[in-house]
């Protein structure tokens, strides 16, 4: 019901081998600035993985926001990161999260965005 301490943007920027991501922190008061940080995740969707012993042998197993990196922590009112874009990813299944955490690991604001295919 309180308001968040943090404001968060999230702007990317894809090709077919990167994808640059911007996030912008705008907070409540000074002090909940101090000591803060941003992290990203870059994230993948539709992933699947079949399962060959044990209660779900011949299934395929449905994965979706799987983190493939995880960066942070960045400057919390400017970060700025280029993720490579490995081979085997599936471009249109990509996206990222972003989410601002204080000194004590509180979340402060978390926010995702699908990248574009």
């Amino acid at each position: 019901t309180a308001p968040a301490k943090a404001g968060l943007s999230l702007a990317l920027d894809q090709t077919p081998e990167r994808i640059e991501v911007r996030a912008d922190s705008r907070f409540a008061s000074n002090a909940a600035v101090r000591g803060a940080a941003v992290y990203l995740a870059l994230y993948e969707n539709r992933l699947g993985s079949k399962v060959t012993a044990g209660e779900n042998a011949a299934r395929t197993l449905r994965h979706d926001y799987v983190v493939r990196h995880l960066v942070g922590p960045l400057d919390p009112l400017r970060a700025h990161h280029c993720f490579v874009v490995e081979s085997g990813w599936k471009l249109a299944d990509l996206g990222v999260a972003a989410f601002v955490l204080d000194v004590r690991g509180e979340t402060l604001q978390a926010l995702a965005r699908p990248a574009c295919p």
